[in-house]
């Protein structure tokens, strides 16, 4: 239950204090009431008008949150709120008009308690139907009061069954029409609609309601009959609805499931098919119904289910316009308790909106196979038996759906794509050591001799300072052993002195190509380096890719499953992100036969060159592709995608 947070919710005054304190509220209330319906009547003031002033004297009277009633009369429908100006409607109306429904289902007032477990609020709904002329409930009053105990819950239905009963007493069921100067505003609810032009809104309005509350039409038809056999103590009751002037058995009292091959279920679908053909109420019972239920009559057939029975009293009820049920009811009970006119009267009023309830949950639950057969076949009817013209353009438009579902149409495949170099450089580590700086970054056009990167030499600087030193040790040795005429010493001292000086060339290679210079024009398109700044790299690392400006093709991003239908040699045309309608014709190349996963997807890359030199667009820019693959008739380009995807929700790879 979705109860309001405290700062919302009025904190309605406690009806616990005892019954003397409800009976003393009513009889202080009841002459101001009264008085007010009663010059209401007299001034045929409406439906309404009425029920507002009631509503508001009943919810200040009780300190009650909210308060709201729904009626049907034969002026119309009513729905009236009265709401504390310190709540709001959203939070109250979906409980009270679930009670009023429930209501004037039963014909029987009630009070419900509801609880928040978060927040330990409480509330109770007390509702009571509203009688018309012949007793029958014609709709519902509720208030929404906090908690109380049993005893005092019946004292509140007391008290608000002895309003309406003022209420009624006041006149308000009298003849009296409204007024010239007060529009009929009940044919609608205030609910910001228009007001329904065939005179039904009211029952569709309290239909709608009730199939508001189910999910499906059996789930409806269960309640239901449950309910009545309870109600009527009854053995057993049927709910079955009018499907192309036959009876679809929908529910039976007391069971979970309806299996409609049994002899019981065929029995009752039976006996509900003679009702529907009678057109009015069959029966079969100990005594005969009184001389007010006209057209009621005992037939073959529910005499057969009575002596099938154990002669137990059997009725069935169409629901719906004469002549044009919508459902049938069928009651069976025991052989000692005939139903009687005034019950059956009574149960027909309270059934009145049933059947279209039924149909309403039916439509809302139909599937997209329904609804195009309902489309279809109303078409049909408004071409079958209409005139020449009509006929004529249902043939036309049958010709035109079957030329465009089977003559050819292009198909065209559209894909993002980029512009990528044909020849490319990469700048590699020049030595072992670590990356000191970066000059370039993807997406940058560079010029011949730029500087793109260095490595650090520090270390190597070191090394060469060390070398020299050693090397000049060397000399001078030599020399020491020369003028000594120590001939091996001065040899082995050469040979030292010429390694070192081999390394300090090395030496002094690595710290001349630790700075990398471009040696063409182009374009960087990959490398991290500049994020890689202070790492050690080993002598051949990738830093830098430069694609050569001149010779660019367009790389197109396919799915896999769509590249099947690409091939060398066709055309389409590229479109840049910046230029988006200016359009250059491309020529498809070649295609890779191994795919790479990007974003979850198998890509493949297949590349096409440009019609003329795209020099104004530089090497990386982004866009889009369509290739013209060729003609598939109409059906194959409507059913080819979603057949697709259903295969490889089958069958995954």
């Amino acid at each position: 239950m979705n109860h309001p947070t405290a700062n919302q919710q009025s904190t309605p005054r406690s009806l616990g204090s005892g019954s003397s304190v409800l009976r003393s509220e009513a009889k202080n209330a009841a002459c101001t009431l009264f008085d007010v319906v009663r010059q209401l009547t007299r001034e045929n003031a409406s439906d309404r008008r009425v029920w507002a002033a009631v509503l508001e004297h009943i919810r200040k009277g009780w300190d009650s949150p909210f308060a709201a009633v729904r009626v049907v009369t034969d002026r119309g429908m009513t729905h009236e709120e009265s709401i504390d100006e310190n709540t709001h409607a959203g939070i109250w109306s979906p409980l009270a008009n679930s009670e009023l429904t429930q209501a004037v289902v039963d014909g029987k007032p009630s009070s419900r308690v509801y609880r928040d477990p978060r927040s330990g609020v409480s509330i109770v709904v007390h509702s009571v139907p509203i009688p018309d002329r012949l007793g029958s409930p014609c709709g519902a009053i509720g208030v929404v009061t906090d908690q109380m105990p049993d005893t005092f819950c019946l004292s509140a239905q007391k008290q608000l069954a002895s309003y309406v009963d003022l209420v009624v007493e006041a006149g308000w069921l009298s003849e009296s029409s409204t007024s010239a100067n007060d529009p009929i505003e009940d044919a609608s609810v205030d609910t910001g609609t228009t007001e329904n032009t065939n005179g039904d809104a009211g029952i569709d309005f309290l239909s709608a309601t009730i199939a508001a509350e189910f999910r499906s039409a059996e789930e409806l038809a269960f309640s239901l009959t449950n309910s009545i056999k309870t109600r009527l103590n009854c053995i057993e009751v049927g709910f079955g609805v009018v499907r192309k002037e036959h009876i679809r058995l929908l529910a039976i009292s007391g069971t979970d499931n309806v299996f409609r091959n049994t002899p019981g279920a065929e029995r009752i679908t039976q006996v509900m098919e003679e009702c529907l053909d009678n057109g009015n109420t069959v029966y079969a019972q100990t005594q005969s119904l009184d001389d007010e239920e006209s057209g009621a009559r005992a037939l073959p057939i529910h005499r057969a289910w009575r002596a099938a029975t154990q002669g137990t009293n059997c009725i069935s009820i169409p629901l719906g316009e004469a002549g044009s049920a919508n459902a049938v009811i069928s009651l069976r009970r025991a052989e000692g308790r005939p139903f009687v006119a005034e019950e059956l009267s009574q149960l027909r009023a309270q059934l009145a909106s049933i059947g279209a309830a039924i149909e309403i949950v039916t439509k809302a639950r139909r599937g997209l196979l329904s609804h195009t057969a309902n489309a279809i076949g109303g078409y049909c009817k408004w071409v079958v038996g209409h005139s020449l013209l009509r006929r004529t353009l249902a043939a036309a438009v049958i010709i035109v759906l079957a030329a465009a579902l089977f003559l050819p149409w292009p198909y065209q495949i559209m894909v993002d794509a980029k512009i990528n170099s044909t020849e490319g450089r990469v700048y590699a580590a020049p030595v072992d050591g670590r990356l000191d700086k970066v000059h370039v970054k993807p997406g940058e056009k560079i010029y011949p001799g730029q500087l793109l990167f260095e490595m650090d030499v520090r270390d190597l600087e070191a090394d060469l300072a060390g070398l020299q030193s050693e090397f000049s040790l060397h000399r001078i040795r030599l020399v020491d052993a020369l003028r000594n005429h120590a001939n091996a010493t001065a040899t082995a001292e050469q040979e030292l002195a010429c390694a070192v000086e081999l390394e300090i060339r090395e030496a002094e290679r690595k710290i001349g190509n630790a700075k990398v210079f471009s040696e063409e024009a182009g374009v960087v398109t990959k490398g991290d380096g500049h994020l890689r700044t202070g790492e050690m790299l080993a002598f051949g690392v990738p830093i830098v890719e430069v694609a050569n400006s001149e010779g660019c093709d367009v790389e197109l991003k396919v799915a896999d499953h769509l590249a099947a239908d690409l091939a060398p040699g066709m055309t389409g045309w590229f479109a840049g992100q910046g230029e988006p309608e200016r359009r250059r014709d491309l020529v498809i190349s070649r295609l890779e036969r191994q795919a790479t996963i990007e974003e979850g997807r198998n890509l493949l890359s297949v590349w096409a060159t440009l019609d003329e030199p795209a020099d104004d667009l530089p090497v990386g820019a982004t866009g889009f592709t369509q290739v013209t693959v060729g003609s598939r008739p109409g059906w194959w380009l409507l059913l080819h995608k979603p057949l697709r995807k259903l295969r490889w929700q089958l069958i995954p790879l």
